[in-house]
């Protein structure tokens, strides 16, 4: 059995049909790369599968490990392990890196916010890819190249067991 199901994804924008009926199954473990000219879909189904594009917003299923499953958005794919990192940057750049990288899901201790923590596991996760940024560093201060990491960063920290690059 796949691991992801996405089967007859339609998905329209005013006067464009972006995706048409597609079927696609990705196993677990395996990298798999879609390629095609610009505007053939890729991106967008992507995101119908990051959850970007609620439910409704399209036609067809999206199956993980068998069970269907329906995104209203990205939390609920967060929850199923998958996330998106985008083609486009999405930091807050008067930030630090370690800032960026737990936004919106920041380690708490005694009701504050668990600095000590954030560093330890940004660090952990820059070990783990090879990264040499300084977590402290101020966002606006770095490369786009290092902002790309920064957002890879971001999306291996929500511990996923999918991720989609969008042309990163």
């Amino acid at each position: 059995m796949s691991h992801i199901k996405m089967e007859r994804i339609t998905k329209q924008f005013p006067g464009v049909v972006a995706l048409n009926d597609v079927t696609v199954e990705f196993e677990r473990g395996t990298i798999t790369a879609l390629c095609g000219e610009n505007g053939a879909g890729k991106s967008t189904l992507g995101k119908v599968l990051a959850g970007i594009y609620d439910h409704k917003s399209y036609d067809g299923a999206i199956y993980v490990d068998g069970k269907q499953v329906q995104f209203r958005n990205t939390l609920d794919a967060e929850k199923e392990k998958i996330v998106l990192v985008h083609q486009e940057l999405n930091l807050i750049p008067d930030l630090t890196v370690e800032e960026n990288v737990f936004l919106g899901d920041f380690p708490v201790k005694m009701g504050h916010v668990d600095y000590e923590t954030m560093t330890r596991r940004t660090l952990e996760i820059f070990e783990e890819l090879d990264i040499h940024i300084d977590p402290k560093e101020t966002v606006r201060n770095l490369s786009t190249s290092l902002q790309q990491m920064v957002e890879i960063t971001k999306a291996i920290a929500r511990e996923p067991e999918v991720v989609i690059f969008d042309e990163s």
